[in-house]
């Protein structure tokens, strides 16, 4: 194949091939996939071109032969006969950033991870209390999600008649002992080669293969690939794990006395798995495809069952498509036409995309697919809320979520073909291990949507996008007072609190969350001199108390907030107060020196409800200003 190389989400190189292997959208129907009209306009524009593959809808695949790629679109441009032509890309295999070494906590009984919050007793799972993933948010481990609480939270409140399904469109499966997939399952890898006599046990018999096929579509999704070495005059295997990476932290089985839990229910969510990266990568036109199958649109044309490149479709549309992959780009999202307009596609369907942000530490604007506006694009923080060293951010980021050190399911070739795990667990098929990359926070996101449809199957998938989003907890600001990282490169909505986003309906009540000094931890003399310089100016800055009495973290239509503040005895609200603000969002900078006393109160479409006091009494201030202003 040939065509532009991008990497993955989790790379960061890029270089560009020689000749032009373009995707192109036909004007007219009746012209797509037709090798005699693509003769025709070769002829017409001297330019040698090949039907490679037709795709869905009126896109195809071509080749066209010649030393100036940009010099040929422009050609076929002007030709008349098509919409759109794009150069197509290549997106290499995802790779693990580096993160420093951490002590781990034992499994046979040390200390938890996280918050000390993991309710040991809910799974017999060994290798649970690793699974910081699912721990409690709150000081100082704002980066968590409460996933635990949310999990058990839908199993509780389940509405759904079926399972949730799940696409995983990465390197495909792997028979781990800890996971059950779905009998749904294909393979959109049109590149590299595939073994005619597989090991069907996974003994690594197949470690060497002589009978090979090039690559073409099939309903066989496992994460194997073979590479042609002459040193021994055969194929040897090639094995990655990434996906069964992703769709194990979302599925393990829960409670089996084996390896992890999974962070949504195996009982009610099930993951399809569809191939769309080999051992070094995959085509953006085979993505594409891929998402067009798991929406139920798969169409395999002229082709009949059995024949080779056939698809068996699938049986029933996904709910939530995960996309752990992506690359730097100079294009927009709608500039990947084929691409895009298959994105687009699910959204309008009802399907949920999400896609991890990228590990170049650069603005996901200049990234694709993350760039996509109709998908839910995640960034990767840390377990205290920061956005990680490695992850991408910016404006097309709508949310984070833990993408450090989370454990799941780990298999590769070498794995394989020795039958020793090197980290926790036995053998080839029972490894688990922790992985890190905004390819691991998607499917934590893709999780969280899976519990809220468990809950809330009625609602349509904007909405559930909207409870996380609406909940999200932006982390702003350090322990220190300073400003985050997130806060100045942006992460969209913040950090996914998944149990307040299930428990959106009362997420608007008030509750008193955290109440801090506005100068908490100015201590230094040059803090000190310009807090007593503000006073001149601002006599109440030592007065001033950041407030946070609710989950919304963004507006929502029908809900206000007021806070209400006096500054004598009785009952504080409307009645009595002295001064009143009302809100979007229950988050605020209080002013307490003329009017100490502040109450707050939530309402929707005007039906509001009790005024809660907040309670200032054990909140410390900065020894400029007194121990309590």
């Amino acid at each position: 194949m040939k065509g532009f190389l991008i990497t993955s989400a989790l790379l960061g190189t890029s270089f560009t091939l020689s000749a032009a292997e373009l995707v192109v959208q036909w004007h007219n129907p009746a012209h797509a996939h037709n090798p005699d009209t693509l003769a025709q306009i070769a002829s017409q524009s001297r330019i040698d071109l090949t039907l490679v593959k037709a795709l869905q809808n009126r896109f195809d695949l071509i080749d066209a032969q010649g030393s100036d790629p940009q010099a040929i679109i422009d050609a076929l441009k002007d030709t008349g006969y098509f919409s759109h032509v794009e150069p197509e890309h290549f997106i290499e295999l995802p790779k693990t950033p580096w993160l420093p070494e951490v002590p781990e906590a034992s499994v046979s009984g040390g200390p938890d991870m996280g918050t000390l919050s993991l309710d040991n007793g809910r799974f017999n799972d060994p290798f649970y209390r690793l699974q910081q993933s699912q721990d409690e948010q709150g000081a100082p481990y704002w980066g968590l999600s409460n996933v635990e609480a949310a999990r058990q939270y839908a199993v509780d409140n389940v509405a759904i008649d079926r399972k949730v399904r799940i696409a995983v469109l990465d390197t495909g499966r792997w028979d781990h002992e800890d996971m059950t997939w779905s009998e749904d399952q294909a393979n959109f890898v049109s590149h590299g080669y595939r073994c005619l006599t597989p090991d069907e046990t996974h003994s690594a018999l197949d470690a060497e293969c002589r009978e090979v096929e090039f690559g073409s579509y099939h309903n066989d999704a496992i994460d194997k690939s073979w590479v042609y070495e002459s040193g021994i005059g055969a194929y040897q295997i090639k094995i990655d794990g990434h996906g069964l990476a992703v769709a194990s932290q979302i599925t393990a089985t829960a409670n089996n006395g084996i390896g992890i839990a999974g962070s949504a229910p195996s009982e009610y969510v099930e993951i399809v798995p569809v191939r769309v990266l080999a051992h070094n990568g995959g085509y953006n036109f085979d993505i594409a495809n891929g998402i067009w199958w798991a929406i139920g649109e798969w169409d395999n044309g002229d082709m009949l069952p059995g024949e080779m490149g056939y698809v068996e479709p699938i049986s029933e549309p996904v709910d939530i498509i995960n996309l752990s992959l992506g690359g730097p780009t100079f294009n927009s999202c709608e500039a990947s036409t084929y691409f895009n307009s298959a994105i687009e596609r699910a959204r309008e369907k009802g399907i949920s995309v999400v896609i991890a942000a990228g590990n170049d530490q650069i603005d996901a604007q200049g990234y694709t697919p993350s760039n996509c506006g109709d998908a839910l694009t995640v960034a990767s923080n840390s377990v205290f809320g920061e956005l990680s060293s490695f992850s991408n951010f910016g404006d097309a980021v709508d949310l984070s979520m833990l993408g450090e050190r989370v454990y799941s399911g780990y298999i590769t070739t070498r794995i394989y073909t020795d039958d020793e795990c090197l980290w926790h667990g036995e053998g080839r098929n029972g490894c688990y291990a922790p992985r890190s990359g905004t390819s691991m926070a998607a499917p934590n996101v893709a999780s969280v949507l899976a519990l809220l449809k468990m809950v809330h199957p009625d609602k349509a998938s904007s909405e559930l996008e909207a409870m996380l989003l609406n909940t999200a907890n932006p982390f702003t600001t350090r322990a220190d007072g300073t400003p985050s990282r997130a806060s100045r490169a942006g992460v969209g909505a913040g950090v996914v609190d998944a149990l307040a986003a299930l428990q959106y309906e009362d997420a608007h009540q008030v509750v008193q969350q955290s109440i801090r000094h506005r100068y908490l931890g100015y201590a230094s003399t040059e803090q000190v001199q310009f807090l007593r310089g503000l006073e001149q100016f601002f006599p109440s800055a030592c007065s001033l108390y950041d407030v946070k009495f609710g989950r919304l973290q963004q507006a929502a239509p029908g809900i206000r907030y007021h806070i209400y503040q006096v500054a004598g005895d009785g009952a504080v609200g409307p009645e009595t107060s002295q001064h009143t603000t009302t809100l979007s969002v229950p988050l605020a900078t209080v002013d307490r020196g003329a009017f100490p006393r502040v109450g707050v109160q939530s309402c929707r479409n005007d039906v509001c409800g009790e005024v809660l006091e907040l309670d200032f009494s054990d909140v410390a201030a900065p020894e400029a200003c007194g121990s309590e202003s």
